[in-house]
């Protein structure tokens, strides 16, 4: 795990119990949220076979999980993952 990863690791358990993100709908989310996010999303990606040097496609349905995606594949060491944003369409 980078430096990075641990730095915001420990700010987010420092953060625990507080508000640390918000979405577009205005709902906030605690350090303890985006820490689950990302022990499921680490955990999901392992189950993928997601090894190091892997480069890897994401398109969450909710913006909000896009934190603990980055950071499940940081500490996995992929490359830099690619996101493809979801649009609604309107007709």
């Amino acid at each position: 795990m980078s430096q990075l990863t641990k730095a915001i690791t420990r700010q987010l358990q420092r953060q625990y119990a507080e508000p640390v993100l918000k979405d577009l709908n205005g709902n906030w989310y605690t350090g303890a949220d985006v820490l689950e996010d990302l022990a499921l999303c680490e955990t999901s990606l392992q189950q993928q076979n997601v090894h190091a040097g892997q480069a890897i496609l994401l398109s969450p349905a909710q913006v909000v999980t896009i934190p603990g995606l980055l950071l499940a594949s940081w500490r996995l060491k992929s490359t830099p993952p690619w996101f493809i944003p979801l649009v609604k369409r309107t007709s």
